[in-house]
């Protein structure tokens, strides 16, 4: 069936915006919303939705309503939220009356003490208050409640409310709930998710997934086919992610023989810049479903509502927001959309759900329909409990009204949070129609607000396509960082776009028929005795050579970026200057990291005459505030390790010291009354010594007697350096002057052209 019906929207796009503002369908938009809103204001309010808008105008009245919703509600300890209770009493809403108040007030003082009466008490009287927004599922109340609302004129679509589930136990049991709801003879229209039905779904096997989708559908697709009065199936959406293949899904489903001829829905978020392009898509398979004899399709048109979790799925992954910028661009493409599909050849394929709640939109659409003769294939549908009012008045020039009606087990309560925490957010936010819905009529400023949002998205619609935000294709993508660019982590791959699940599917084909892994066993295979000796003979003598090492030593060889140039000699020091309260040693740890190699000769070769010099160490360790230990309480013992070089050079063990040498315990303080030094204070010290030591010392000064000196240690080594401290020398009571006593050290200073920035940060 081919489409000769103009393009509305190609037209008007060709119009100066002046004739865009004179258009006199806006005229008669704004005025029809006026009779409306005339019209609602004598209806009756509900009790329960007038003080949850009350709530919400209060400044606290988000932030209690969700803090109750997320806090109170959810936990399954009622200790934890009888807690969370008490810490909502600073934020309870004025406009609550004042036994409202109280009570809240009670229940909070009284939780914590008494959770198993407080808790489900209050958590009562919260489904009473969202009671007009959320049914209660059990069959007998459903059965009330579903009669109630059928009397008033309006149509239900029942959705058993469910998050993405996690296993297939509670797939299952979610599936089987809808199903008997389907089962109902009040029941004739049902919605339900994708991803509500089938646990862990993979969009990298996309095929497979579908595939197992429509194996669980296919069932209750064909009990609706089968039955004997009219069943309805609507195919919910919610994330971006679940667009393409909701959409397979609905088309694999509907395409199988024995259902050509039933009628089913799917919807599409208007604050996705693809919503167009699928809806364009969906109306050429529909007219081809047409021509083979088949019944048409019904697409509903919301806006969207989760927005707060697209931009956390975009932030997390690092990709471009799936939805459009702002919410006039959302309000625009919403009538774009609308303004595409309401023409007699296309609505012949695609019947049109019209759902949202805002006056200007719904009388457009109305209008809209009735001069383009489509008005007999357009429902217009609300959510419940959401300004009854304005919805009845709709109703009554419309000709009927779909509710959408959530149902929720009150063992299952907790799964309709995310829902009640959507509608309170439209309800709260200045950007949404509902948030000024109660006073259109008495405020005039909110009414011109509304009228000028209306305008502007009017004005922006045009006959375009807007493409998708997210063009991700790592088919195509071969771009590499740019010499010298900033550092940024490449975006994950995003699997709910095609493109990138064919680049996927296509490694897999590729792996089939790879030799990569059989040319790299094949490459380290041993085919021989003699092969494996010689390979077992060169670990032997690696570990051999690498398990004496120290730990310390071992580091430096595993992160050891290049050796010295040759052409580099000893350069003077850098020294930065203590900060206020910091011993001189701690300095030195900032400064510059010095050289590990002998200083060389202009010619390339290493001094024999020379080494750097190698200062007396201080008897209280400078590094002792590193370890968490005071300065007060430092181990006074000097170091007994050996110099690294030496320890690098031989793997024996240390010299253990002579008996002689051990006679006189060392005292750990100032105070000849302290107690001698214990195993794990001398070994804390010298832990401390060794890590923080970052100046690589001669080893012509090492000496594990005490960790004493000796007077004279080789060639090119000052004795003044290497003398030990004076037999008669006296401590002084003051960690300065102590650390005053010690001579400053000399090293050879960083590598030629290391900066000293670098050098520090190295050092440190």
């Amino acid at each position: 069936m081919a489409d000769v019906s103009p393009d509305p929207a190609a037209e008007r796009a060709t119009l100066p915006p002046t004739e865009w503002a004179a258009d006199p369908l806006e005229e008669r938009t704004v005025a029809l919303v006026r009779t409306w809103l005339e019209r609602s204001a004598d209806a009756p309010v509900d009790p329960a939705a007038a003080r949850l808008a009350g709530v919400l105008r209060d400044p606290h009245g988000l932030p209690f309503t969700l803090g109750f919703v997320d806090g109170v509600v959810r936990p399954e300890d009622l200790r934890v939220a009888a807690r969370n209770l008490r810490r909502l009493l600073p934020v309870v809403p004025r406009f609550l009356p004042a036994y409202q108040r109280a009570a809240i007030a009670a229940g909070a003082l009284l939780g914590p003490a008494l959770p198993w009466p407080v808790v489900p008490a209050a958590r009562f009287v919260l489904r009473r208050m969202v009671g007009h927004l959320v049914l209660d599922a059990t069959p007998a109340r459903l059965g009330r409640r579903i009669a109630a609302l059928r009397a008033t004129g309006a149509r239900l679509n029942i959705n058993l409310l469910g998050e993405a589930v996690l296993g297939d136990g509670e797939a299952a049991r979610r599936l089987q709930g809808t199903r008997r709801l389907l089962e109902r003879d009040d029941v004739d229209y049902v919605s339900i998710k994708v991803s509500a039905i089938a646990s862990q779904l993979s969009l990298w096997g996309f095929d497979e997934t579908v595939d197992r989708v429509v194996g669980s559908l296919l069932p209750l697709y064909r009990y609706a086919a089968r039955a004997g009065t009219r069943k309805f199936i609507n195919l919910d959406m919610e994330e971006y992610k679940d667009l393409e293949l909701t959409i397979a899904v609905f088309q694999r489903l509907l395409d199988t023989p024995d259902l050509l001829e039933l009628e089913a829905g799917i919807v599409l978020q208007a604050y996705l810049p693809d919503a167009l392009s699928a809806m364009q898509r969906l109306n050429r398979w529909s007219q081809q479903r047409r021509e083979r004899g088949g019944a048409p399709i019904k697409v509903r048109v919301v806006k969207g509502a989760n927005l707060l979790m697209e931009r956390v799925d975009a932030r997390l992954h690092d990709w471009e927001l799936a939805t459009l910028p702002s919410k006039e661009a959302t309000d625009a493409n919403y009538k774009r959309v609308l303004d595409w599909a309401l023409t007699p050849g296309r609505t012949d394929a695609v019947h049109l759900g019209i759902a949202g709640h805002n006056l200007f939109d719904v009388a457009h659409a109305w209008l809209l329909a009735n001069e383009r003769g489509v008005a007999d294939r357009v429902d217009f549908e609300m959510l419940l409990g959401m300004a009854s009012g304005q919805a009845a008045a709709v109703r009554e020039d419309v000709g009927g009204l779909l509710l959408y009606t959530p149902v929720v087990a009150p063992a299952e309560f907790d799964v309709a949070i995310s829902y009640l925490v959507r509608r309170l957010e439209e309800n709260s936010s200045d950007e949404n129609f509902l948030s000024a819905a109660f006073d259109l009529q008495s405020d005039a400023s909110l009414f011109e607000r509304e009228r000028t949002r209306f305008s502007r998205s009017l004005a922006a619609v045009d006959g375009s396509v807007p493409r998708p935000n997210r063009r991700q294709d790592r088919r195509s993508d071969r771009s590499l960082p740019r010499a010298g660019a900033p550092f940024a982590n490449e975006p994950d791959t995003d699997p709910s776009l095609p493109g990138n699940v064919d680049w996927g599917r296509a490694i897999l084909d590729r792996a089939v028929a790879t030799q990569l892994g059989s040319d790299t066993v094949r490459a380290a295979r041993l085919d021989s005795t003699d092969q494996l000796e010689q390979l077992l003979r060169r670990v032997a003598k690696a570990g051999a050579t690498w398990g004496p090492r120290r730990a310390r030593s071992a580091r430096r060889c595993l992160t050891r970026r290049r050796p010295r140039s040759p052409r580099a000699g000893p350069t003077s020091s850098r020294w930065l200057p203590p900060r206020r309260g910091r011993p001189w040693a701690r300095a030195i740890r900032r400064s510059a990291r010095p050289s590990t190699s002998p200083p060389t000769t202009p010619t390339g070769r290493a001094s024999s005459t020379t080494s750097p010099a190698r200062p007396s160490f201080p008897r209280r360790s400078p590094w002792s505030r590193r370890r968490g230990t005071s300065p007060r309480r430092s181990p006074q013992g000097r170091s007994s390790r050996r110099s690294p070089r030496a320890a690098e050079s031989s793997s024996s063990p240390p010299r253990r010291r002579a008996a002689s040498e051990r006679s006189s315990p060392r005292r750990c303080g100032p105070r000849a009354s302290r107690r001698p030094c214990s195993p794990s204070w001398t070994s804390t010290r010298r832990r401390s010594v060794e890590r923080s030591s970052s100046i690589r010392w001669s080893s012509a000064c090492s000496s594990p007697a005490r960790g004493r000196l000796p007077r004279s240690s080789g060639p090119g080594v000052p004795s003044s350096r290497c003398s030990p401290r004076p037999a008669g020398r006296t401590r002084s009571s003051s960690p300065r002057a102590r650390i005053s006593t010690s001579p400053l050290p000399t090293w050879s200073g960083p590598p030629s052209g290391t900066p000293v920035r670098s050098a520090r940060r190295r050092a440190s």
